[in-house]
């Protein structure tokens, strides 16, 4: 999949809560992203619960932090910040920064963002090294 001139390669398929997500990643170390589409799985569901984002969105600062660190990390403390509404089958993409890091802890700032601009949601994590 080609998208805003990035490309994106399908990781895997997830459904939670009715929602059917599937996953893609960039293959740029340098500029390392991972891409979202949220798909109901009935008609009956028109929003997505801030539950449901908030794993989503979770699922993919993991994915993030663990390439951008080159280790394995668990989620330890988190903050995050919902600024607009998501809608079914348009690309969602997360970028993640590492803003600090010592010997155990990884300090992690992420965006979703639609169009490469438009932020749905921001994140300040806090990663445990394994």
């Amino acid at each position: 999949m080609t998208t805003e001139n990035n490309n994106f390669l399908k990781l895997e398929e997830i459904i939670f809560e009715n929602i059917r997500a599937t996953i893609f990643h960039n293959d740029t170390f340098k500029n390392f992203q991972t891409g979202i589409i949220f798909k109901a799985e009935s008609s009956n569901f028109n929003t997505i619960s801030s539950q449901a984002l908030s794993f989503y969105f979770v699922k993919l600062m993991n994915i993030n932090i663990n390439r951008l660190s080159d280790k394995i990390c668990y989620l330890v403390s988190q903050s995050i910040k919902f600024t607009n509404d998501i809608d079914y089958n348009k690309f969602f993409i997360s970028k993640s920064e590492i803003t600090k890091k010592t010997k155990n802890l990884v300090f992690l700032k992420t965006h979703f963002l639609y169009n490469d601009s438009h932020v749905i949601a921001f994140s300040n994590s806090i990663w445990k090294i394994n």
